[in-house]
Formats: structure tokens, C-alpha cells, sequence
């Protein structure tokens, strides 16, 4: 019976899983709003749109209209704009994890990323494209 019992006390107790709370104080959606003649629709308000998460309805606290230029041609070369902070309307990272893509991989970020700058950057975007092996050259 004491043998039992001191092989019972030493059996670790398996201690229970770290706990980790995010909090998010802000989200900002963008969104393309066109009519049926594919003309942007203008004078829109936070009224107009609805967010939901889990099925419940989330505050709007502001909305903006953000004009879009025309964009030019993917052949010509479009010089860097340095804006000023009050010109910066969308602050965007982009991070491509390149030290674990196969090589076939590397082509497919590459095209998303230029479809990503050719198709959706706007003016005042203040973009990052982030690798993470620190290189320069193949994206």
C-alpha cells in the first residue's frame, strides 16, 4: 500500500493550455459599389451599408467615398508617388512566405502580387510586399 501510494504522487499533472485573448479595436472594409451601368456610385453613407460578424450586426463609425483614377496600362512604368501622411489613405504589408514556396509556387505569388498592384492599389495606398527570406530579386 505505501508503494502505491508513492508511485501515485509521482504522476505529472499535464498543466493546461496557455490562454490568448486578441482584442480588435478597429477594422476597416473597403468596398467597390457600382451601378448597373458600372459607373461608381457616389454620396453613399454608413447607413447604406451593413457589417455583420457571427450574424450580429456591427457599427459602422465612418465612411468615405475614395475616388479612383483611371488606371493606366500594365506596359508603362508607373514612378513611386512620395505622400505626405495626410495623403495616405490605405496602409497595406504584404508578406510572401518564399522560404517555404516550391519553385512552381514562386510564379503564382509573383502574378498575384502584380495583379495586386496592376488591378486594386489606388491612389494614396502606401504598400509594403514583404518577403521573408530578406532577398531581393525573384518576387
Amino acid at each position: 500500500m505505501v508503494v502505491l501510494a508513492g508511485l501515485h504522487s509521482t504522476v505529472a499533472q499535464t498543466p493546461a493550455p496557455p490562454t490568448i485573448r486578441i482584442s480588435v479595436r478597429l477594422v476597416q472594409l473597403d468596398a467597390v459599389v457600382t451601378g448597373l451601368d458600372g459607373h461608381p456610385v457616389t454620396g453613399l453613407t454608413a447607413g447604406d451599408f451593413e457589417v455583420l460578424q457571427d450574424g450580429r450586426t456591427q457599427d459602422i463609425v465612418h465612411c468615405s467615398y475614395v475616388p479612383v483614377n483611371a488606371r493606366q496600362s500594365s506596359e508603362s512604368v508607373l514612378q513611386p508617388e512620395r505622400l505626405r501622411p495626410e495623403q495616405v489613405r490605405r496602409t497595406i504589408a504584404l508578406v510572401a512566405d518564399d522560404l517555404n514556396l516550391s519553385f512552381t509556387s514562386v510564379g503564382w505569388v509573383r502574378e498575384a502580387l502584380r495583379r495586386f498592384v496592376d488591378e486594386q492599389m489606388q491612389p494614396g495606398d502606401l504598400v509594403a510586399i514583404l518577403r521573408t527570406s530578406g532577398a531581393m530579386g525573384a518576387l
